[in-house]
């Protein structure tokens, strides 16, 4: 049935592909590694493989992985069970090879498999390789319309993104735009938002847009505070915008604070902080919070049902641009300044974000979390699941160079490392040799 329908509606069942691998995946694949590693003691076997229960599961998943050459499982076993030094060295060997493997061998699902793997075992760099194989194959690709191991459309036009190749982006956006459907609209904005020079004075206009939201933003000063732990005293700098956007944020802080200040104008939540709500009666925000916007229209309106009548808080889903990126969803901080963007704001500031490159969140982010070294673990498996680090940074940072976004001294540090060096960076703070 799947064939037939696959023969019949190829447009319909690759218009809007899978956005990223499910971490229940990335858990499965680290599962069964961690049952083969129980099982041996010292060097893998001659013959079999050192990962009998991996294998099984990337084959039961249509996963080439012997396209990788027969060594590699040897090497990953390796960087996985030996100390710090030869650690180090297996996976360097590991990276030299997957070098000499072109990206066409494997579909960018397939390589993008092995990078959430590497990821889960904190390997950053190992993980870096697989997803520029991942991005060479999909812009390999040499048809639209995808075969069993085809790359589907979208994903081919998030790479064009991603390699910064505007030209070709706009000339198959123009060819082949009854193949993306609806996405149409989004790819267009979204590449209007990311390029230098993109005109973006159409796109409040759009259907996707609230205009009582761009209302709100647009003509005023803006800038977005996030929850990294900074000891800056910029609270006199944040408070003199119109609109100061933050995350998570419910009420102002009981003590003036003079790092973050307290004022917040727009309030983005993320699932978890709307599910820590649910216990409450009635919702009350701080009142000179005007918008709390959030991805999870479901739960955004379990939450408009505890607000109190008398209060006014307006409330929105934020505009999705995650079918149309390469690997996974968006991080707070990519995902509230796209939404700000798509409804004409002008440039805005950022403060106190760094992609986590600051360790320590800041009190009240995330209060189940808040105390503990939780959230640690956390950012690995959101890594290696539905947060793919390199497509929050390929957004912040194209938004930076376009000159729609400035920063802190910690934002513009962390918008000049460049990808490689940013995920060099995440492996040293939170990778299996951290220091």
């Amino acid at each position: 049935m799947q064939l037939r329908l696959q023969s019949l509606f190829p447009a319909i069942l690759h218009r809007t592909p899978r956005p990223f691998l499910r971490a229940a995946h990335t858990r499965s694949y680290y599962a069964a590694l961690r049952e083969d590693l129980a099982d041996r003691d010292g060097p893998p076997p001659e013959s079999g493989g050192p990962f009998p229960r991996l294998t099984s599961e990337l084959r039961r998943r249509g996963i080439r992985y012997e396209r990788l050459g027969s060594g590699w499982m040897d090497g990953f076993h390796a960087a996985v069970t030996s100390p710090e030094g030869e650690g180090r060295a297996a996976l360097a060997q590991l990276s030299g090879s997957i070098g000499t493997i072109h990206g066409s061998e494997l579909t960018s699902r397939e390589w993008i498999h092995f990078y959430c793997l590497a990821l889960r075992f904190g390997f950053f760099r190992l993980g870096y390789d697989f997803r520029l194989k991942a991005r060479e194959s999909a812009l390999a690709a040499a048809g639209d319309r995808p075969g069993r191991y085809g790359n589907p459309p979208l994903k081919r036009m998030a790479a064009l993104m991603e390699s910064g190749n505007w030209d070709l982006f706009d000339r198959k956006l123009g060819d082949s735009g009854r193949l993306f459907g609806r996405q149409t609209s989004l790819l267009r904005d979204l590449g209007a938002i990311l390029r230098q020079n993109g005109d973006i004075r159409e796109i409040p206009q759009s259907r996707d847009s609230d205009p009582a939201f761009a209302d709100f933003v647009r003509d005023k000063t803006i800038c977005f505070v996030g929850p990294a732990k900074s000891q800056r005293l910029d609270a006199a700098e944040i408070e003199a915008y119109e609109r100061v956007v933050r995350c998570n944020t419910l009420r102002a802080p009981e003590a003036p604070d003079p790092v973050k200040g307290g004022r917040c104008d727009i309030t983005y939540l993320n699932r978890n902080r709307i599910a820590s709500l649910e216990d409450q009666g009635t919702v009350n925000f701080s009142g000179d919070i005007g918008w709390a916007v959030s991805k999870d229209g479901k739960s955004l309106r379990g939450l408009r049902k505890k607000l109190s009548p008398a209060r006014g808080l307006q409330t929105r889903a934020t505009r999705d641009f995650t079918p149309v990126l390469f690997n996974g969803s968006l991080t707070a901080a990519p995902n509230a300044l796209l939404d700000l963007m798509a409804h004409g704001s002008g440039p805005v500031k950022v403060f106190h974000t760094d992609l986590m490159l600051t360790v320590e969140r800041a009190t009240g982010y995330d209060p189940k979390l808040q105390g503990t070294t939780a959230h640690v673990e956390k950012f690995i498996l959101s890594c290696a699941g539905p947060h793919d680090p390199v497509t929050s940074y390929f957004v912040l940072s194209s938004l930076f160079r376009a000159g729609r976004v400035t920063g802190d001294e910690g934002f513009t540090a962390a918008m000049s490392l460049g990808e490689s060096a940013y995920m060099g960076t995440l492996e040293k703070l939170y990778g299996r040799y951290a220091t």
